[in-house]
């Protein structure tokens, strides 16, 4: 087994919960609105910003 490298791991990760967001949203569709998945990762996405910007 090649042991991968760290980009290839964060490529991976990302599709990965890239995958488990569409399932989640497809099924929460019914009873949630899917908007509050986007607003979710866009809080963290901004949160991780200002962690590695200080």
């Amino acid at each position: 087994m090649r042991i991968l490298t760290k980009a290839e791991l964060t490529s991976k990760s990302i599709l990965l919960s890239r995958d488990h967001l569409k399932k989640k949203s497809t099924n929460y569709r019914n009873n949630t609105q899917p908007s509050n998945y986007v607003v979710l990762t866009f809080i963290f996405i901004s949160i991780k910003k200002t962690h590695f910007n200080e």
